[in-house]
């Protein structure tokens, strides 16, 4: 089953990516040469939300269907890439610095600091990811992981999402 979700928000995921030479990154495909949505990132996130909110998909735990860590689940999901975008894809964003100057050592006006600039995928992007079932599970199983996702994407996903950053409609 095919998933398209907009970006709603701006997205900074894996912002220590080693393929971005840039002090925060983003998740950047190394062969097609696009911003991407991990998987793990998808799985990660939808087992959150379940947890999180004592969501019990197909009457089964939330680690058993999504996985953990050296685990596979009853559900794979792929790597979201994106099909379709407004006029833009990436959108650079600046981190406001702290001071380098500590105890207040430094008066305000003497202090210099250097903004941070970094990639964000730009909102109207729209990602495409796929989810399919292993053998033991059933396909009321694909309606309950699809309203786990839903509620994970929109609560955001990747870095920054206490800021409002990574929400995504499907």
């Amino acid at each position: 089953m095919g998933v398209d979700a907009e970006v709603e928000t701006r997205l900074a995921i894996h912002t220590k990516s080693p393929y971005a030479h840039l002090v925060i990154g983003i998740s950047w495909h190394p062969v097609i040469n696009l911003p991407y949505i991990p998987a793990t990132s998808l799985k990660g996130a939808a087992r959150s939300y379940a947890e999180v909110n004592n969501f019990v998909p197909c009457g089964k735990a939330p680690e058993e269907l999504f996985g953990k860590a050296g685990g596979a689940g009853l559900v794979e999901l792929t790597d979201a890439y994106p099909v379709r975008c407004g006029d833009k894809l990436i959108e650079l964003d600046i981190v406001n610095p702290h001071y380098r100057e500590t105890e207040r050592a430094i008066g305000e006006t003497d202090a210099s600091p250097t903004p941070l600039l970094f990639p964000a995928v730009a909102r109207g992007v729209v990602f495409r990811f796929f989810i399919a079932p292993r053998a033991e599970a059933d396909g009321k199983c694909l309606t309950d992981v699809l309203d786990v996702i839903r509620g994970a994407l929109a609560e955001g996903i990747g870095a920054k999402t206490r800021l409002g950053y990574g929400v995504l409609k499907p």
